[in-house]
C-alpha cells in the first residue's frame, strides 16, 4: 500500500513534466515514435482486437498522452475514451482528432486514475501504452481498470521494462547499455537538430518515471497476480527490444548479444 504523499509527489511530478514537455513527446521520444515501434504497435492492436469476444468497439487508451495508441484504435473502428493527468497532453490529443470527438468516436478526459469513474465492464478493450511506470500505484491501477473491463474483452499493457532486463546485470554489460543510451540520446539529438532545427529542454524526470530504475522497477509477478486474483482467463507477457532511435546504431547489436529483452508487453483476457 503507497502512502498518499507519495500518490501526490508522482501525479505532481508528471504534471509538472509534462506541462514542459508536452509540445516536445513525439519529437524526442523515438523509442516510441520510430518506424519499426510504430509498426509493431499497429500490428499488437490487431492482434489483441481479434481476441475480444463479442467486441462492440469500445476502448479505454489510458495514459493517452498526445494520442498516438488512440488514433490507431480510431483507424480501427473503435469508439475511444481517453484518460490523462495531463492538461497540455490532452489538448494536443484534442487537436489532432477534433473530427473524431465532433462525431462522438473519442472522449478525452484529463483526470488522475483515483478519480476516474466508469461503468463496470464498459469496455471491450483497455490500453496502457508506456503509462505503468508513471503511476504510484502500478498494481491498485491495473486492478482498478479490470474492474472497467467485460468479461472477454482484452487488457494491453505495453511498453514497460521487462523482468528479464536486469538479467546478466554487471558493471562491464552495464558499460554497453551505457553506451548504446548515451549513443542514441547523440543520434537522437542528432535527428532533432536535422528535422525541427532545435533541442529540447532538460528537465528532471525521476519521480515522473519513478519504476524504472534498477533499485524500484515495475514487478510482473505482482502484475500476473492481480490478473490471476481478477479471474482473467488468460494473461500472457511477452518480452521485446526496443530500438530506441530512427538512425543505424551498431551498439545496437552488442547490446542485444549480452541482453536479455528489456521491454515487456502483456496482454490478458478475461
Amino acid at each position: 500500500m503507497v502512502s498518499e504523499d507519495f500518490v501526490e509527489q508522482v501525479h505532481d511530478a508528471n504534471v509538472a513534466f509534462y506541462r514542459v514537455w508536452a509540445g516536445y513527446y513525439d519529437r524526442v521520444h523515438r523509442d516510441i515514435f520510430n518506424a519499426m515501434e510504430q509498426k509493431r504497435i499497429v500490428c499488437v492492436l490487431r492482434l489483441v482486437d481479434g481476441l475480444v469476444s463479442d467486441n462492440c468497439k469500445r476502448a479505454l487508451d489510458f495514459g493517452a498522452g498526445t494520442g498516438n495508441i488512440a488514433g490507431k484504435l480510431l483507424d480501427i473502428g473503435y469508439q475511444v475514451t481517453a484518460v490523462d493527468i495531463s492538461k497540455e497532453m490532452c489538448e494536443i490529443l484534442i487537436g489532432r482528432h477534433r473530427d473524431s470527438i465532433k462525431n462522438g468516436r473519442l472522449s478525452v478526459v484529463t483526470s488522475r486514475i483515483e478519480d476516474v469513474t466508469f461503468r463496470k465492464e464498459e469496455f471491450d478493450l483497455i490500453v496502457c501504452y508506456s503509462v505503468l511506470h508513471h503511476l504510484p500505484d502500478y498494481v491498485g491501477t491495473i486492478r482498478k481498470l479490470a474492474g472497467f473491463l467485460k468479461r472477454g474483452g482484452v487488457m494491453c499493457l505495453d511498453h514497460e521494462a521487462s523482468p528479464v532486463r536486469w538479467i546478466r546485470f554487471d558493471k562491464k554489460r552495464e558499460r554497453v547499455r551505457s553506451a548504446l543510451q548515451f549513443s542514441d540520446t547523440l543520434l537522437n539529438r542528432f535527428f532533432s537538430v536535422v528535422s525541427w532545427g532545435h533541442e529540447f529542454p532538460v528537465i528532471d524526470h525521476s519521480m515522473a518515471d519513478y519504476w524504472t530504475k534498477h533499485k524500484h522497477h515495475i514487478d510482473h509477478v505482482k502484475i500476473g497476480e492481480v490478473f490471476k486474483q481478477e479471474n482473467f482467463s488468460y494473461f500472457q507477457c511477452h518480452d521485446y527490444y526496443n530500438r530506441q532511435c530512427d538512425l543505424f546504431n551498431p551498439l545496437w547489436h552488442v547490446y542485444k548479444r549480452l541482453y536479455a529483452p528489456d521491454t515487456s508487453l502483456w496482454i490478458a483476457r478475461k
